[in-house]
C-alpha cells in the first residue's frame, strides 16, 4: 500500500525535480568575473636596505631618550657614529669611550628597537651621555641593513659618517669592544 501512494508521488514531483536542476543560461552579456585585489597591507611591507661605504647615508627622523626629533640630516657639518644594537642594555658599554669621541669631534647616537620611554628610562639609570634613538617599527635598522625581518630584531653594527653626511665606515651585523670603535673611528679620520 505504501508503494501504490509513493508512485504517484514520486510522478508528480519528477518534473519538478527535472526543472530544479537545468541551468538558465543568461540572456544579456555577462560580466567578467572580478580580479583578486592583490593589494599588500602596510603590514606586510619590509623595507630593506644596505649601506656602503662612500655613499650618503639614509636620511631619517627618530626620537631620542632626551625627548626631542633628531633629523639625521641636521648633523651635517658633524662627525657621526650610530651605533645599532637589539639589545639597549649594549649602550652602557659605551659610556666609557663618549668623552674620546666627542674630543675626536664625533657625535654618538645609539639606534634601538625601544620605544623613547624605555630608553629614556634607561639612559637615566645608567647614566648614558649620549642620545639613544628609538626606531620602535625598525624601519631605519631596515634601511641601513641591520633589521631581522624574521625575528623582528634589530642586529648589532655601526655606521660611521663624514661631515657631509657620507659613510666612510660600515661594520653591520657585528658587535666588537668599546676601544675597537675607538681605533676605528681613529683610522677612518686619518682616511678622510
Amino acid at each position: 500500500m505504501r508503494i501504490r501512494t509513493a508512485l504517484p508521488l514520486i510522478a508528480c514531483m519528477a518534473p519538478a525535480l527535472a526543472l530544479a536542476q537545468t541551468e538558465t543560461k543568461p540572456t544579456g552579456p555577462t560580466r567578467p568575473p572580478r580580479p583578486r585585489d592583490e593589494r599588500v597591507s602596510v603590514a606586510q611591507l619590509r623595507v630593506a636596505g644596505r649601506v656602503y661605504v662612500g655613499e650618503r647615508a639614509p636620511d631619517f627622523e627618530l626620537t631620542s631618550s632626551r625627548e626631542r626629533t633628531v633629523v639625521l640630516s641636521r648633523l651635517r657639518g658633524y662627525l657621526v657614529l650610530l651605533h645599532f644594537t637589539g639589545d639597549h642594555r649594549q649602550f652602557a658599554a659605551l659610556k666609557g669611550i663618549d668623552t674620546t669621541m666627542t674630543r675626536l669631534g664625533f657625535v654618538m647616537l645609539g639606534v634601538s628597537k625601544d620605544s623613547p620611554q624605555a630608553l629614556r628610562a634607561f639612559a637615566q639609570r645608567e647614566d648614558i651621555p649620549f642620545e639613544l634613538l628609538a626606531d620602535p617599527t625598525g624601519e631605519i635598522s631596515a634601511l641601513y641593513g641591520l633589521f631581522d625581518s624574521v625575528h623582528g630584531e634589530t642586529e648589532p653594527g655601526f655606521v660611521i659618517l663624514d661631515r657631509t653626511g657620507t659613510v666612510r665606515l660600515a661594520l653591520l651585523g657585528q658587535s666588537i669592544p668599546a676601544d675597537q670603535i675607538v681605533d676605528l673611528a681613529r683610522f677612518t679620520l686619518t682616511n678622510l
